[in-house]
């Protein structure tokens, strides 16, 4: 017996949406997969291929902070902080995790450089600003005094 055509309809969407879900955001997948994986050695392969992602992931974000793996110390017992895998060279888990905690810090103080940088320039602008229109109130006074004033 087939079930019925609403829960099939339902499986070949749901089955589609993975499958595009799958080839269009990689990374997201594969966290989803080790997340709902009771069994983690099933998936050795994946958890090779989501490593390797994140440390190109997280090199490109330090690459635009200034911020490289040769900052983050080795840890203790090893003598480098890459692995290789089926999908190239990862950073071991500890070392990524350091790493990214530095990554997102300096990705924090340079928006915070910026926000600062912003504010100084809007009270620069709104001093020049108030500089014009008080000199601008001052010449109306003036020329409104001198068009008033009889001449002799």
């Amino acid at each position: 017996m087939k079930p019925a055509i609403g829960l099939r309809v339902r499986f070949a969407i749901q089955r589609f949406y993975h499958r595009t879900f799958r080839r269009i955001n990689r990374l997201g997948y594969l966290r989803r997969l080790v997340n709902n994986t009771k069994n983690l050695d099933e998936i050795d392969d994946e958890m090779d291929e989501l490593a390797a992602l994140e440390t190109e992931h997280w090199q490109k974000r330090g690459v635009k902070v200034h911020v490289f793996v040769q900052d983050i110390p080795l840890p203790e017992g090893e003598k480098t902080r890459y692995r290789d895998g089926n999908y190239g060279q990862y950073l071991i888990w500890e070392v990524l995790r350091q790493f990214r905690k530095s990554v997102e810090d300096a990705e924090y103080e340079r928006n915070k450089r910026k926000r600062e940088g912003h504010e100084l320039r809007v009270k620069w602008f709104t001093a020049i600003v108030a500089a014009i229109a008080a000199i601008a109130g001052l010449v109306n006074l003036y020329l409104t005094y001198k068009s008033r004033t009889p001449t002799p």
